[in-house]
């Protein structure tokens, strides 16, 4: 196990490094591979505070702590880190039990993924956004004025939800589900329009021209999947069928970084 103590308060004394130091020894039972534990002892005003990141092969924990007693916020501190600890090596021994199959050798790197899912999960926010009927050029209006990524609406002219993303100046790209049917979303198919905006001059109303349009089809995934496919794309969102579901979901970047998720949408 591979302890790593930093005090960034000079009144953080030896002894509760080592009280830190001497509790992070418990945690060693629950795993058989190398531990990284990163510390971080501080002190404000009259808080102590302990913030610990431990990784193993299988999983990585983040826990902070603060308290009016350091001793007390270490052993808090601990506590949760070992409920973390023994909860993944519960999940380990309970996916051997049921692949006792000798062919079955991957099963940690599953229960890898599976506890990577569920960290995604918790990060992802879902969203409630307001949806308005507009034409493509309220839409678009929308779009620059609120700089977002993309516009959420109902086209007045279709009725159908559309999203709208600006792909360069004067350019868009607009989706729409094709048809009016909402079941069976795995097989959902899609309509991608090019849009060349000419901005209104002395009062004149935007122009609006078609380019060139496509089909597609949307795949089926989990939302961890999703996550994982939108990182590698060079775009904003991505709209995927979540699978056991039965809905059409939009997953996206928000302002401050984080994965939004709108449900249902389509």
């Amino acid at each position: 196990m591979n302890i790593y103590i930093i005090a960034r308060d000079a009144r953080i004394t030896d002894s509760m490094k080592e009280y830190m130091q001497d509790k992070l020894s418990k945690i060693e039972k629950y795993s058989n591979k190398n531990i990284d534990a990163h510390i971080s002892l501080d002190m404000q005003k009259y808080r102590f505070i302990v913030e610990s990141h431990i990784n193993t092969q299988l999983t990585s924990f983040h826990c902070r702590e603060e308290d009016t007693d350091m001793f007390a916020a270490i052993d808090r501190n601990i506590d949760k880190i070992e409920r973390h600890m023994r909860k993944s090596k519960e999940k380990i021994q309970h996916h051997k039990v049921k692949n006792l199959d000798p062919r079955f050798t991957s099963e940690e790197a599953t229960l890898k993924a599976q506890i990577e899912d569920e960290e995604i999960e918790k990060t992802i926010i879902h969203t409630d956004l307001p949806v308005y009927n507009l034409t493509v050029s309220q839409a678009i209006d929308a779009l620059n004025e609120s700089h977002d990524h993309f516009e959420l609406f109902i086209n007045q002219d279709t009725e159908k939800t559309n999203v709208i993303s600006k792909t360069s100046d004067h350019a868009y790209e607009l989706i729409e589900r094709e048809g009016k049917e909402k079941r069976h979303p795995e097989k959902a198919s899609f309509i991608r329009h090019y849009l060349s905006v000419v901005p209104p001059v002395n009062g004149d109303q935007m122009e609006i021209h078609e380019t060139a349009t496509d089909q597609f089809s949307i795949d089926t995934m989990t939302v961890p999947e999703a996550t994982r496919t939108l990182k590698k794309l060079a775009k904003e969102y991505i709209v995927f069928a979540e699978k056991d579901k039965g809905i059409i979901s939009l997953l996206f970047y928000r302002k401050d970084g984080e994965f939004g998720l709108i449900s249902d949408m389509f």
